[in-house]
């Protein structure tokens, strides 16, 4: 009787564990989903026009940002030309402006290759930042699996 209660135990404690592959967050009217390995950063360490900023991947080989700010294409043209771009391109996906940007960062361990994309709409950007760009793939997969919506204008 005790083993048939143990087991039944272990069977409806091993049914009640769910692991959260993702979480959603809401921009450009729809939900970008993001891998559970990001996590949201407190508000005191968001400057000034960032909306949200989530750490992705770290402790593995590679650690990747993913900031949610306001539009600001100076500052995108800006990072550009600060670093050394071994490629860059600027593409549409339906309303969405897609910047993508990779570049060769010295850093003491030596030359690190790295990758930042931006998805911009008239209004905010989601951008992705580091060594690692499987973030910024799915999150623009998620984009082009969204029909076309026109652009309200006032």
């Amino acid at each position: 009787m005790n083993r048939i209660l143990f087991l039944l135990s272990v069977l409806m404690a091993s049914s009640v564990y769910a692991e959260e592959n993702s979480f959603y967050i809401s921009l450009f009217d729809i939900n970008i989903q993001l891998p559970n390995s990001c996590l949201w950063q407190l508000t005191d360490t968001v400057e000034n026009n960032e909306i949200a900023v989530f750490k992705c991947d770290k402790g593995f080989d590679h650690e990747v940002s993913v900031v949610v700010q306001e539009l600001d294409y100076s500052k995108i043209m800006q990072i550009k030309n600060s670093i050394e771009v071994t490629h860059n391109s600027e593409s549409k996906i339906g309303n969405i402006t897609h910047f993508h940007i990779e570049a060769t960062i010295g850093t003491s361990s030596g030359d690190s290759e790295n990758f930042i994309d931006a998805f911009c709409d008239p209004s905010y950007c989601i951008a992705t930042f580091g060594t690692n760009n499987s973030i910024a793939k799915s999150i623009a997969s998620q984009l082009k699996s969204i029909p076309n919506k026109p652009i309200k204008r006032d």
